[in-house]
């Protein structure tokens, strides 16, 4: 095969998708050209194009966010630590990904027309908060959760929570307040037996 087909094929798509995504957090979606993209690059506009159009361009970028995020929360499911230590591992990746991505990247995420796209997050979003309520279902039964909680109710008022507070107080300034909302939010669901398993160590060492 041609050496200038295998660089198109393999190698530059995955330069295209990362140099974009830090064009994309550092001035957002909308405000970065294909123009700048091919300039990140070091390439021309015909050899950009011949990888991506701008809609699939920002469908590769979120994707390969995804797929980054996916593979930590499988490590974190799959380490068979006990299910509080789980959450507190599930929490962490959540004030991760919060701080990963600029103010002005998840704003342009939300106002893009892109159906792909928001179908995408979408299907992402669900398989996060599933997580999240798989491990209060299994945690419930154990005796470490309280019985009465509703775990899609409980997964739904956090991730509103967390929304509401890079919302207020932007990303940079968010960790102490993510921090406590993580405190707030175990020890409203463990039981004495959750909580003897429990110490705030955890949430800074826990990764």
């Amino acid at each position: 095969m041609d050496a200038n087909l295998i660089y198109i094929d393999s190698y530059l798509p995955n330069l295209i998708v990362r140099r974009a995504s830090n064009l994309y957090m550092r001035a957002g979606i909308k405000s970065v050209s294909m123009d700048d993209v091919a300039a990140e690059c070091g390439i021309s506009k015909k050899t950009l194009y011949k990888c991506f159009d701008k809609e699939s361009l920002i469908q590769e970028v979120v994707k390969h966010h995804a797929q980054t995020s996916e593979a930590r929360i499988k490590s974190i499911l799959t380490e068979n630590r006990d299910v509080v230590t789980e959450m507190t591992g599930l929490l962490l990746f959540t004030m991760d990904a919060v701080q990963e991505f600029s103010t002005q990247f998840l704003y342009s995420l939300k106002a893009t027309k892109s159906t792909g796209v928001h179908q995408f997050m979408s299907s992402f979003t669900n398989r996060v908060h599933q997580a999240f309520i798989d491990n209060l279902n299994r945690g419930k039964a154990q005796g470490f959760y309280r019985s009465d909680v509703e775990s899609s109710i409980v997964v739904q008022l956090y991730f509103s929570q967390l929304q509401d507070i890079v919302d207020l107080q932007g990303i940079d300034r968010s960790s102490q307040w993510i921090e406590e909302l993580h405190s707030l939010f175990l020890f409203g669901i463990l039981t004495p037996k959750g909580l003897n398993c429990f110490s705030p160590l955890r949430l800074s060492d826990v990764a």
